[in-house]
């Protein structure tokens, strides 16, 4: 599974001009009214936290049950909600879903945040962050929030996806035609060092344009999802902006 984790430490290592690390929405550190010292604020940060958390929890619950998660997450439910468990090696479907999750096999059950936890070997806040983000909760809504439709979900996924594809294709054209205005008309001629890095970023567009066209759809989405959410994309899309505005425009597709 390629994990944000992973996309962003690539995005670091093989595009660090263009990498822009977006930071968690700010946690309210405003001290208590009759609390002027440190220990008043981070009792309410702490406050904070814990709400945030607990808002969480309850959204999702009561937006997601556990057998739309299985199908997002790729296991096949047949109309009788029962499905194969991926928790253990389960030939034949032993594993019913529906608002909860129980497998009749290795007797694992749960919610639908025990579920995605379990799967993705993430902890429960962390199952919980995920299934917001793949469902598009706000965890500031009213429960039960409107949950999209799988065509809806898939929908958007793909458009995620088209961006990404685009403006990684743009930019690697912008990237050739550098290339070919500092690399050496001759050999005589002295190399240009912004070569070298015109070329490392070449090799880093291609690595992510590569894996925005596996098969894997995980593979697609996970990668989708990360170079927008660490900033990326936007980065690139204001590089093109801005080569667009002194040039008068961009190199066409080869």
């Amino acid at each position: 599974m390629r994990c944000y984790t992973y996309i962003v430490e690539n995005v670091r290592k093989l595009l660090p001009d263009v990498f822009c690390f977006i930071p968690m929405a700010p946690v309210d550190e405003t001290i208590p009214a009759g609390c002027s010292n440190a220990a008043g604020r981070c009792i309410s940060v702490e406050k904070r936290r814990i709400a945030l958390n607990t808002n969480i929890f309850t959204a999702v619950r009561a937006a997601v049950t556990a057998r739309q998660a299985a199908e997002l997450y790729g296991l096949k439910v047949g109309r009788n909600g029962m499905a194969c468990c991926p928790f253990h090696g389960d030939k034949h479907p032993s594993m019913k879903v529906d608002e909860r999750y129980y497998c009749f096999g290795c007797h694992e059950t749960g919610s639908v945040i025990d579920f995605t936890a379990k799967l993705f070997g993430l902890t429960p806040l962390e199952a919980a962050r995920k299934l917001a983000a793949d469902f598009h909760l706000d965890p500031d809504a009213p429960a039960p929030a409107a949950v999209p439709s799988k065509w809806q979900l898939e929908a958007r996924q793909r458009d995620r996806e088209a961006r990404c594809t685009q403006v990684l294709t743009a930019y690697e054209r912008l990237l050739k035609r550098r290339k070919d205005r500092y690399s050496p008309a001759t050999p005589d001629r002295d190399f240009d060092p912004r070569c070298t890095e015109v070329c490392r970023q070449l090799a880093g567009i291609g690595h992510f344009l590569d894996l925005l066209s596996q098969p894997d759809a995980q593979t697609r989405r996970e990668t989708a999802e990360a170079l927008i959410r660490c900033g990326a994309v936007d980065r690139l899309e204001a590089e093109l902006a801005r080569e667009k505005r002194e040039t008068g425009g961009l190199p066409d597709a080869s």
